[in-house]
């Protein structure tokens, strides 16, 4: 049967129900190029979800240099079982999972809501001009 599309306006209430979000990055050579220097929309909603952002991609991906610079979330970036099983470890510890989404939401409200973003765009484009 047909998955119907969950409407936007519930999409952060619902990721907040599960234990993590998954942020998928190829590893492929046709992938890296694109993942190397992209920082998905998504990531932002990912880490203010109210629950653990599990990224996997390569070391090389803009999106896994971007959370391990700041600590955020969790990352895997190879594709060795042992990665996982550490991961899903840190994932299932009560309190490294309210330690990883307090981080998560700090950084949300410290670095990437509308109203700090909006003035680093304008401080950025009166440069330009």
């Amino acid at each position: 049967s047909k998955i119907e599309p969950l409407p936007h306006d519930l999409v952060q209430s619902r990721m907040a129900n599960y234990a993590a979000v998954l942020l998928p990055m190829g590893f492929s050579r046709e992938t890296s190029v694109y993942s190397h220097f992209n920082i998905a929309t998504k990531m932002a909603e990912c880490l203010g979800s109210g629950t653990v952002t599990f990224a996997v991609g390569p070391e090389s991906a803009a999106m896994v240099r971007y959370l391990r610079n700041y600590k955020l979330g969790l990352v895997v970036s190879n594709l060795a079982k042992s990665s996982f099983h550490s991961a899903l470890n840190r994932l299932s510890d009560p309190r490294n999972r309210s330690a990883l989404i307090e981080a998560q939401t700090a950084h949300v409200r410290d670095y990437l809501n509308l109203s700090v973003t909006t003035q680093r765009f304008a401080r950025a484009s009166g440069l330009l001009v």
